[in-house]
């Protein structure tokens, strides 16, 4: 209460505009001190931890605004009831340096920068039992001092780890100490249970730091990026780890491996699965690995017999379920289910794939094909459970009707590693199964999951290029809906009659007709172009916002994301591009340093831009994301479809979701090309314009790809006009020439109709399409 008052006293005399409270005891007060005070004061909390350890979290709430360092801190005030709307999330600066801490040749060197606590927040004994498997030529210097100090050096010594380990005690300035006595690393290690933001590994990433940090609440998973500055782990996820036959290598690295993930009910299952695959594949490198939150001495006795015999490795890892509780658990199911995507996780890094088994499968037969079966693209192979009727009900059942054209059973999963770290699914499953109305659509847990996350459903190739010269192949992508694929289909045909370089077509859709698959098949033999058609899955894509714009607009990114592994670059399309010269020339085109080839959009967009976005130095640079002309090594190297996602999300307001975000996220790391690669024109010009000729101020001689924006489109069969001659050529070119143009489908095209009638002096057509107009809107 003195505190209260003392603070009032402070207010009534010097007038303050804010308050911002850094601790949630501190909001309580503040809030009494202006209620004292009787001034109209907006209290603003700016926590520095997270929510979910403090006591006195919930005082916090009092105040009006609140600035979230981390993501997670957001979603935990969030949890508490605050309104997205008075959160700002805004990240902890780091003051960028020019020195970068090289990385050693001989050997690996780890650093760990803060307190020392055995237990508790930091956790270091997680990171003193990783040590303990370690093996080779590595140390780890210790920049920290903390009440723990002693405890961990003791550990240490009982672990016989201690003469890798360095202990450099408290340093005033850490980052210019570890220069001058520690000169190269490896990376920065941090093991916490949870964390407010995670400022050391901003801080270890600014030097050029690799980071390897768990993935606690919260921080560690807006910092770091897999594989790009550093890696994320499940935290006290694995309590111990129990290796049954000490005679064999642990690291074969020529066997396969094979995984469960169980409860101790299954324990006696798995032990007959993996006798029965032993049995049908003797002379077989296989190492098995069994995660279990429960294993007695019985049981390791049982299978240490059991490896013995056999001379297979088998492995078996303690989990603890802690975190796993939070999620939807049935009295048909067990925390165990959820074993799988740890058990995907865990192998990152370790093995390019893994096979994954529930304990109730049984082997009768050699497993070679699926030993040396190379996954290429795909995440993972699977196989079908039940048929049409099953699949119809799991689609209707969870609202993706995707499903009706196949659902499988996440008992088998033969998992490609590294792009199942990749896409972050175990991380993204996870989220997904915490969502309330996720839970309630769901009756089989991570495998109803499973099977709606699967972005891409399925891939259709025709394989048309045999005879062409694929190393100067121009790879064209393009992402649309049902809606815009006839505009596609004849796009796509506009660039093979108009170019002689050997082209692949890539197109990304939600849903496709037989009719549609067997005019691309013809197209592929007769053009001689490979085509490749992505089903989409939209229920991943289902929070992103979507009121002007369609799912297929986000597509794109999921192309960029996907072919990194098929091609080096991808020139991508709207469907209302049309091409009418060569694209040859962008085969040779350098990008320089930048990441993607574009084109600035229309005069006067880069102002408007600049007030929207509140960002000056876009202008002269704000393009057009219809023609994006993409290196993908680069595009994955900085994690852009991820971010470009986040970005939107955290921009909700955004009037073009992906141009803008595209845009801030791409700004000076774009190489312009001229004009003539994406020569904007709106048929709508054609209202203004009598003689309908000056398009051609637009459309010249120069100009190779034509961008037809605007509601009316070149496919319309009321947009027709000198101006979409191109489109014409290419559509009697195409296999859809038989195809009618398009008839008005919504009030808006009947409106716009009516307009154009007029404009040729239809005058019947005119009144007719405006009644239409009137009667359906």
């Amino acid at each position: 209460m003195s505190h209260a008052c003392a603070l009032a006293r402070f207010i009534k005399q010097n007038q303050p505009d804010t308050v911002i409270a850094f601790d949630a005891p501190s909001c309580r007060v503040v809030a009494q001190a202006i209620r004292y005070s009787k001034k109209m004061l907006p209290l603003i909390s700016w926590l520095h931890y997270s929510l979910d350890h403090k006591k006195h979290a919930k005082q916090a709430l009092v105040a009006d605004h609140h600035l979230a360092i981390s993501s997670g801190i957001k979603q935990q005030l969030i949890k508490r009831g605050v309104s997205p709307e008075r959160i700002s999330l805004i990240f902890n600066p780091v003051t960028p340096q020019s020195v970068v801490i090289p990385r050693p040749t001989d050997k690996t060197v780890f650093i760990y920068v803060g307190r020392l606590k055995f237990e508790g927040q930091k956790r270091l004994k997680d990171m003193l039992d990783a040590f303990s498997g370690l093996h080779g030529e590595w140390e780890c210097h210790f920049i920290g001092d903390g009440s723990d100090a002693e405890i961990c050096q003791a550990y240490a010594h009982q672990l016989d780890i201690a003469d890798h380990l360095h202990w450099h005690g408290w340093q005033e300035k850490p980052w210019e100490y570890v220069q001058k006595q520690i000169p190269s690393v490896s990376a920065l290690l941090l093991t916490s249970s949870f964390e407010g933001f995670g400022m050391v590994l901003v801080e270890a990433i600014s030097y050029g730091v690799y980071c390897i940090s768990s993935d606690c609440p919260s921080g560690p998973g807006d910092i770091i990026k897999n594989g790009v500055n550093g890696q994320l782990y499940a935290p006290n996820v694995i309590k111990e780890k129990i290796t049954l036959n000490d005679n064999i290598d642990t690291l074969r690295i020529n066997a396969f491996n094979i995984a469960y993930g169980i409860d101790k009910n299954f324990i006696f299952g798995c032990g007959i699965s993996i006798s029965s695959i032993l049995l049908n594949n003797k002379g077989r490198e296989i190492v098995f690995h069994i995660f279990t939150d429960c294993f007695d001495e019985k049981n390791i006795s049982e299978f240490t017999e059991l490896s013995h015999q056999y001379n297979t490795q088998i492995i078996v890892y303690l989990i603890n379920c802690d975190e796993l509780k939070k999620l939807p658990s049935t009295k048909n199911w067990s925390y165990a289910t959820y074993f799988r995507f740890i058990i995907a996780d865990f192998f990152n890094g370790l093995s390019s794939k893994v096979l994954y088994l529930d304990a109730d499968i049984i082997c009768n037969e050699k497993l070679d094909e699926l030993i040396n079966l190379d996954l290429g693209v795909h995440i993972a192979a699977v196989v079908s459970e039940g048929e049409k009727p099953w699949w119809s009900k799991r689609a209707h059942a969870l609202g993706d009707e995707d499903i009706s054209n196949g659902y499988f059973n996440a008992g088998f999963l033969l998992i490609n590693i590294p792009l199942w770290a990749k896409e972050d699914i175990s991380r993204q499953a996870m989220n997904l199964l915490s969502k309330d109305e996720i839970k309630e659509m769901i009756s089989f847990l991570d495998q109803d999951i499973l099977n709606i996350f699967s972005v891409i459903k399925n891939k259709i190739e025709f394989l048309g290029a045999h005879k062409t010269n694929k190393e100067k192949m121009l790879h064209i992508a393009y992402g649309v809906d049902k809606n815009f694929l006839f505009g596609a289909a004849i796009s796509a045909t506009s660039t093979i009659i108009n170019s002689e370089i050997p082209i692949t077509l890539h197109f990304f859709i939600d849903s496709i007709r037989y009719d549609d698959l067997h005019r691309f098949k013809k197209m592929s033999g007769r053009f001689n172009v490979d085509i490749f058609i992505y089903n989409i899955n939209k229920t991943p894509l289902k929070d992103l916002p979507t009121k002007n714009w369609p799912y297929s607009a986000y597509y794109r990114l999921i192309a960029f994301d996907y072919l990194e592994s098929y091609t080096d670059r991808v020139l991508y399309l709207d469907a209302d591009i049309v091409c009418k010269a060569p694209l040859d020339e962008l085969i040779h085109l350098s990008f320089d340093n930048a990441i993607c080839a574009v084109v600035t959009d229309i005069e006067g967009m880069d102002k408007k831009a600049i007030e929207r976005l509140d960002c000056p130095e876009i202008e002269d640079v704000y393009f057009n994301s219809g023609v994006m002309f993409v290196d993908l090594k680069k595009w994955h190297q900085q994690n852009l479809t991820s971010n470009v996602i986040k970005f939107i999300f955290e921009h909700s307001e955004l009037k073009y979701p992906d141009q803008d975000a595209l845009n801030m996220l791409l700004l000076g790391k774009t190489f312009l090309l001229p004009r003539k690669y994406n020569s904007i024109y709106s048929i709508k010009s054609e209202l203004y314009d009598r003689t309908h000729q000056k398009y051609k101020k637009i459309i010249n001689n120069e100009s190779i790809l034509i961008h037809y924006v605007g509601t009316t489109k070149p496919w319309n069969e009321w947009g027709q006009y000198p101006s979409t001659i191109f489109f014409q050529k290419a559509y009697l070119a195409s296999e859809w020439n038989d195809v009618p143009l398009l008839k008005p489908r919504t009030s808006l095209q009947w409106k716009k109709i009516s307009k154009h009638e007029f404009r040729k002096y239809h005058l019947f057509s005119g009144i007719l399409a405006r009644l239409k107009y009137i009667i359906t809107k």
